[in-house]
Parts: structure tokens; C-alpha cells; sequence
């Protein structure tokens, strides 16, 4: 078993509730991120850990083109209604592990991550490659 497995099977389970979550939908935090991404500005923005989408849906707007990642695939299915119900078409959600993102290296302008680096298999690999894209 490897070590992102666990984490997809707990998160497998529970995706459809991630859609309606006020946490992950809304905050503080959340509006800070906007800003700041909004404030950085460029071309392509990439949202780590991205769960059901719910940053993506906020940042994609401001950038021409907007790519979530996450390990989890039910995740990403059921952020396919998040990313459509909020109109946003820029935006593409992929499969993978934050420890080997399927990005060019130096193709990305803003990397975002919330609510999820505490997830990530192994947080040091991760954020090599967060600074690797």
C-alpha cells in the first residue's frame, strides 16, 4: 500500500460532503488567498490539494488558466459540479500526488494550497515540487 492510499480511501468515501462544506466553501482564509493570488496575477494558477475545487472556483477567474490536483479521484468528480455550477471554464482538475505533479517545471504563476498540506504523504516532497512548478 502506498502512502497516499489511506488518504484516498478516507476521502474516496466522504467527497460528496466536501460539495456543500461551508468550511472548505467559505472564509477568513479562504478570502486571503483570493487576494493575495489577485495580487500576484500572471497566467496560470495551480491549486494543490485541491479536494472538490472550492479555491480553484474562487482563484480560476483571475487567470487564464486554473489547474486543481488532487490524489483523490472521487474528489475531483464531485469537484466537477463545484467548478461548473460557479460557470468557471479555465479550469481542469488531474489526478496526482502533490509529491510528483504532472506540471512543467517554471509553468506555473501562483501555487495555492489550503486545508490540505497536512494530507500530503510527505509535506517535504511536496513542497519541493510545489516550488519545482
Amino acid at each position: 500500500m502506498s502512502d497516499i492510499e489511506p488518504v484516498q480511501r478516507q476521502f474516496g468515501r466522504t467527497a460528496a460532503a466536501y460539495v456543500e462544506s461551508a468550511t472548505h466553501a467559505h472564509g477568513a482564509d479562504l478570502d486571503r488567498i483570493v487576494a493575495l493570488a489577485a495580487e500576484h496575477g500572471g497566467d496560470r494558477v495551480l491549486d494543490v490539494g485541491t479536494g472538490v475545487g472550492h479555491t480553484l472556483r474562487r482563484v480560476a477567474p483571475q487567470f487564464r488558466t486554473a489547474v486543481g490536483v488532487d490524489a483523490t479521484r472521487e474528489m475531483l468528480e464531485a469537484g466537477k459540479s463545484v467548478l461548473a455550477g460557479a460557470g468557471i471554464a479555465n479550469a481542469w482538475l488531474v489526478q496526482a500526488n502533490a509529491t510528483a505533479l504532472p506540471i512543467a517545471g517554471a509553468s506555473v504563476d501562483v501555487v495555492t494550497s489550503r486545508l490540505a498540506a497536512h494530507h500530503f504523504s510527505d509535506a517535504a516532497a511536496a513542497f519541493r515540487e510545489i516550488g519545482r512548478v
